[in-house]
């Protein structure tokens, strides 16, 4: 049974370290589809790049401001 969930992304992660819940930010998200992964990577202004090391090797292309994304949860036709 495959399980279809919306999933809610927060730019903000807590991580339990130790006896330390540290909160870290989000820097990218990690995208599955077909037989490899693909990614949007974030900088501090939350402007996106996107890397698919097949599409585009090693390198990374402009993907716009992550609010000019219509679905965060899917990217160029994968899954979160």
């Amino acid at each position: 049974m495959a399980l279809e969930k919306q999933l809610k992304i927060d730019e903000w992660l807590w991580l339990e370290v130790g006896v330390e819940v540290q909160k870290c930010k989000l820097k990218g998200i990690i995208y599955i589809g077909g037989f490899h992964f693909t990614c949007l990577m974030f900088d501090t202004k939350q402007n996106c790049v996107y890397h698919d090391g097949i599409e585009t090797g090693s390198d990374v292309y402009e993907a716009g401001h992550i609010n000019k994304i219509d679905d965060i949860n899917m990217y160029k036709g994968r899954k979160t």
